[in-house]
Formats: C-alpha cells, sequence, structure tokens
C-alpha cells in the first residue's frame, strides 16, 4: 500500500488539527461539536517514559505503521484490516501538563462507522 503524507495531519500552535465537519474524526482537543470529542488520556509517569510506553504500544500492532515521532508528537497510519483504508492517528503530550491528546481521523469517506471512537 502507498503512504502519502496527509496535510491534515501535524501540531499548530500547540494543538492537534480539529476534526472536519464529517462523522469520520473523532478529536481531544475540541470538546465541540460533541460528536468528534473523546477525552484526552491522563498518565502518571514522566512525559518521555509515556511517549516511550505509547510507541511500545503502538509497535505491537501490524497495522500501525509509524510516520513521524518527536519528544511530544507521535503520528502514525493504522491501516484498517477489511478494506485496507488508511486512518491517520495522531497523539499529543502537551508541555507540562499530564495529558495525552489524540486525534484519529479516516482519509476516505464521510462515515467511519464509529471505528475511530473505538
Amino acid at each position: 500500500m502507498v503512504r502519502t503524507n496527509n496535510k491534515n495531519t501535524g501540531v499548530t500552535e500547540g494543538m492537534l488539527n480539529p476534526c472536519p465537519k464529517l462523522m469520520n474524526c473523532i478529536c481531544s482537543q475540541y470538546p465541540q461539536p460533541q460528536k468528534y470529542f473523546q477525552a484526552p488520556w491522563v498518565y502518571n509517569v514522566s512525559a518521555n517514559e509515556a511517549i516511550e510506553i505509547l510507541t511500545s504500544v503502538i509497535s505491537e500492532y501490524n497495522q500501525f505503521t509509524l510516520i513521524k515521532k518527536t519528544d511530544n508528537y507521535i503520528h502514525v497510519e493504522a491501516t484498517v484490516p477489511l478494506f485496507g483504508f488508511i486512518d491517520d492517528v495522531e497523539f499529543l503530550l502537551p508541555e507540562g501538563k499530564q495529558l495525552i491528546h489524540y486525534r484519529s481521523a479516516s482519509r476516505l469517506g464521510a462515515w467511519d462507522l464509529g471505528v475511530n471512537k473505538l
């Protein structure tokens, strides 16, 4: 499967990009509209440990391909096993907060059957 750089991913001014007006995305940084919101995760280790644990968990799944990793950000492409569609999944650990914000968005279609909320 060909991997491409998705221009809708990344961090701008310390925030993940908001979800488009489609039902194929969730994000923990924007509580409104509610249909796109999932609460961020809280961690109780150092940020370095949290990013390493997250990276380790990601590496256990064959459908995830690591695209970018920094001190506080991870972008993976998740291949949906049944159809081979690619979802962009991002994690952001804001400095000074023990939170992991995340965004998961399908690249194709207007609806993801609720998969990104899983």
